[in-house]
């Protein structure tokens, strides 16, 4: 699922965003009921204009995730992605300029301790028809106002640019500051982690490799009709399905060193691939398993059955958690399944450090940046386990969610409407409680020593040891930039936290965000002009753009 505040992904049970803390069963209920109410109402006209409203359906999600009191009994979502703005491009209407806060958070990950290099933001500017390009403060580009980012680099380092509408789009890929133009009329559908390739269908119905380090594209495939498509992590191997003119699949095949093999029958999709196609994992629909491939093309084993679409795979792509029935297993360099835990997937629950890609071949693909899954807490049916180094689940916190941790050990959950901290790794540590009844989110410092929380009354605190302070009244939302300072918005305004005071960034204020580097951006201002302020993590901020507004 989507979390509507923060833009990242969380697994399909979670009732609380892992990454920021927001409720996401209160937020979907109630946009819910705002899309059914406003999609009586929509017109053809406002169809049209639907790349627009949708960074206003971003903003209006965005704003009421941050006002949503944690709710006492939230329900899983059964498994669905939920409120996706992009879906209810026509359903709502919103303020434009308010979804830059959700362009920031939506396009990248990342927070205090964040080990992304760059961060690249689309900023619209309505009045003046354009789209800013902004990195680490500074406007680096600007172009049509039809524009967008997408981040393509585990590390933030390597962007996709898209202008123009569906039937007629130019990307072009940013990389150190420098935007190089790749082609128009194209649909890039996979990029590899590192950013080191892409690959896109063009206007011929060819699949094309594009290598950013060359500028050069390389023809893979001609008369593609429609496909699915995994690449591996180095952008080198691509694993791609061919359909016929029904829309049916006809084979599975492997591109790898300039050459396609054709490597299984119809029924037989792409998962995931790692570096030189050592692995490759593929579903098997007929069978209904996930089965195992080497870069031969030949079939080496059923690793077993999977129950849902979703895999959590390590940064090689070659250790990957599954489903098999009703309990979660794991493939280690693709040898035989080992049973985790009786439960429907578990997801790693990672420092923020830790970057996390998703990819959709054959389902969802999560990619953690790590080299293994032993020592580490995993996520799933609603509890908290400790994953050893025999990949045997230990220590079982039940009803347990919005689970942070810092140093892979002590974690902050949600528990029974309390906030609580506990050292997983031990089996007799106990667990403390922090705080009863949220209103908000919590953050945690990078140390994990801290935890600051918004309580019921609206309070802002901060947890330490056992010492519990109060920071200041009327909070609406807690954020922590890469330098640990503590920011909220409160009363309209965004403030920061200074020893025991607070002092204000901007009294009037549309909000804040922090983006993938743990850099801080402010809107200053209201709807019908803001100004916008960027701090690097620090209480210092440069201005970056001033005097935009949301009219045209």
């Amino acid at each position: 699922m989507i979390c509507p505040k923060c833009g990242k992904e969380n697994a399909d049970d979670s009732k609380f965003c892992e990454h920021c803390g927001a409720p996401l069963e209160a937020v979907v209920e109630e946009v819910k009921e705002e899309v059914k109410a406003a999609a009586e109402e929509v017109k053809e006209e406002v169809r049209e204009e639907a790349k627009e409203v949708q960074t206003e359906v971003k903003a209006e999600v965005e704003r009421k995730a941050a006002n949503i009191p944690t709710p006492k009994a939230p329900k899983d979502p059964n498994g669905k992605k939920g409120l996706d703005p992009k879906v209810l491009i026509a359903a709502i209407g919103a303020v434009a300029v308010i979804a830059l806060i959700v362009i920031l958070i939506n396009v990248f990950s990342g927070g205090s301790g964040s080990g992304y290099k760059a961060a690249y933001e689309a900023i619209p500017d309505p009045d003046n028809e354009c789209t800013h390009i902004v990195n680490a403060g500074k406007v680096i580009a600007k172009v049509g106002e039809d524009a967008d980012v997408a981040t393509i680099s585990a590390d933030g380092s390597i962007a996709l640019l898209t202008e123009g509408d569906d039937d007629d789009v130019t990307v072009s890929v940013i990389k150190n500051g420098k935007i190089t133009k790749v082609a128009e009329n194209i649909e890039p559908v996979a990029f590899s982690d590192t950013g080191a390739s892409f690959v896109f269908l063009n206007e011929d119905e060819e699949l094309m490799l594009y290598t950013v380090s060359s500028g050069k594209s390389e023809k893979i495939a001609g008369e593609i009709k429609s496909t699915r498509v995994a690449i591996s992590p180095d952008g080198k191997s691509v694993l791609y399905t061919q359909y016929d003119e029904e829309d049916e699949v006809t084979a599975l095949y492997l591109y790898a060193s300039g050459k396609s093999t054709k490597i299984a029958k119809d029924g037989i999709y792409p998962v995931t691939l790692s570096n030189g196609a050592k692995k490759i994992y593929a579903y098997d629909s007929e069978g209904e398993s996930l089965v195992l491939y080497n870069a031969k093309g030949e079939k080496v084993a059923k690793i077993g059955g999977s129950a849902s679409k979703y895999f959590v795979v390590n940064k090689d792509h070659t250790d990957i958690i599954f489903t098999d029935g009703d309990k979660t297993y794991i493939s280690v360099d693709g040898g035989e399944k080992v049973k985790l835990a009786s439960v429907n997937m578990l997801y790693p629950v990672l420092p923020k450090t830790t970057t996390m890609i998703t990819t959709r071949s054959y389902g969802t693909v999560y990619t953690y940046g790590i080299s293994n899954f032993k020592n580490i807490i995993v996520r799933g049916g609603g509890s908290l386990y400790y994953l050893n180094s025999k990949y045997e689940t230990e220590n079982k916190i039940s009803d347990a969610s919005s689970a942070m941790t810092a140093d892979g050990s002590t974690v902050y959950y949600y528990k029974n409407e309390n906030l609580y901290s506990k050292n997983i790794k031990k089996a007799d540590a106990e667990q403390v409680k922090i705080a009863s009844k949220l209103a908000s989110n919590f953050v945690i410092s990078s140390d994990g020593k801290t935890v600051y929380y918004i309580n019921e009354d609206d309070e802002l605190h901060s947890y330490k040891g056992t010492k519990d302070t109060k920071l200041a009244d009327d909070v609406d939302y807690v954020y922590i930039s890469g330098k640990n300072n503590v920011f909220f918005e409160s009363d309209g305004g965004v403030f920061y936290v200074s020893g025991s005071s607070k002092k204000a960034v901007a009294t009037e204020a549309l909000g804040m965000a922090v983006d993938a580097t743990g850099s801080v951006y402010v809107f200053k201002g209201d709807e019908d002009a803001y100004d916008i302020l960027y701090s690097n993590g620090g209480t210092k901020f440069d201005e970056v753009l001033k005097g935009l507004s949301s009219e045209k």
